[in-house]
């Protein structure tokens, strides 16, 4: 199910509750009152997607809403609300009526969007990986309409800025009776090179930043302070010995991006000796699951990461999804 947002235009204006304002200074000048609507922005927690063990990375906590005229640009009402996850709403007093609006809605941005002037200056804004939790991930998404005096409802679908890659088990599936017998373990698992901006609008950067240029210890890694979670898990004590399967899920996030230059990186000792094993995860889209069901290990990795191996050595089994929806496909090294 999608994220939406109702936008309801009523002839009377609406009490706020306490803990949303609305911003007066995009109202425009005064007007016959027959010419305004009062918009309320409602936001349901049976509309948005199911909540997953990784953390209800679905979450509304805050949400800023954005009017603008749909042919200057220009910024005329502004609202927000503080949710928590909760159903809510977000009013808006006097929005015009009988013309044109691009209706812009922000979740779980870091700082205030009320002294934004344009649509063009809020799809500019970038959001850093640094700044998101899986509770807490930045959303967005836009609709255009028309408000008039009555009740009037538009749905606006809302788009994570992220990308999400899910593994779901690491197999050893070594054909060598040696390997078979070596001591095999999973030590790490991150992504390598995540990309960690994007903008409001929904698109990467002029200019984009990678967390992890090294191995998960390295100080790439330690920029993100706390969201390092978020790109790896060197805990791991998976054990693969004997052709074993290692069955913890587990969920990385990172800011969407089409330069195709992130690898998801296992590393893996083998009697001592670490070895890597990448796999490239190509153009990363906003709002989508890559879900690896299966990674099979099948020979020695590569000395250094990202883990650059033939493909005898290692397979996946990976399916790419919308949170929502999605496809399937069979990958193999």
């Amino acid at each position: 199910m999608k994220n939406k947002i109702f936008f309801l235009a009523a002839a009377s204006l609406c009490a706020l509750p306490a803990c949303q304002k609305a911003s007066p200074a995009h109202t425009g000048g005064m007007s016959p009152e027959k010419e305004w609507a009062n918009v309320r922005i409602e936001l349901s927690n049976s509309l948005l997607t199911k909540a997953t063990s990784a953390g209800e990375d679905n979450r509304i906590n805050t949400a800023q809403v954005l009017v603008f005229d749909a042919e200057s640009g220009i910024c005329e009402a502004y609202g927000s609300a503080t949710l928590n996850g909760s159903s809510g709403a977000v009013d808006i007093p006097r929005v015009r009526t009988g013309k044109a609006f691009a209706c812009y809605a922000v979740a779980n941005y870091p700082a205030s969007l009320q002294q934004v002037s344009t649509l063009a200056e809020l799809q500019a804004l970038e959001t850093d990986l640094k700044d998101y939790t899986p509770q807490s991930i930045p959303m967005a998404g836009g609709a255009t309409a028309v408000f008039s005096q009555g009740e009037k409802s538009l749905d606006i679908t809302l788009r994570r800025a992220a990308s999400k890659i899910e593994v779901r088990k690491v197999t050893g599936a070594f054909t060598s009776s040696y390997y078979q017998q070596a001591n095999c373990r999973l030590n790490a698992l991150y992504l390598y090179k995540a990309p960690g901006k994007y903008t409001l609008g929904l698109e990467p950067p002029a200019t984009q930043c990678y967390y992890h240029n090294g191995a998960y210890s390295g100080t790439d890694a330690k920029t993100l302070g706390t969201a390092a979670a978020l790109v790896g898990d060197t805990s791991l004590k998976g054990t693969l010995t004997g052709n074993a399967s290692y069955n913890t899920p587990h969920y990385f996030w990172c800011c969407p991006d089409t330069a195709e230059e992130t690898y998801l990186t296992l590393e893996v000792s083998l009697d001592g000796k670490t070895n890597y094993y990448g796999i490239p995860l190509g153009t990363l889209d906003a709002n989508c699951r890559y879900c690896f069901t299966d990674i099979r290990i099948y020979g020695p990795g590569a000395d250094t990461p990202p883990g650059i191996v033939e493909r005898v050595a290692i397979g996946a089994t990976l399916s790419v999804s919308d949170w929502s929806t999605g496809y399937s496909q069979e990958y193999e090294f």
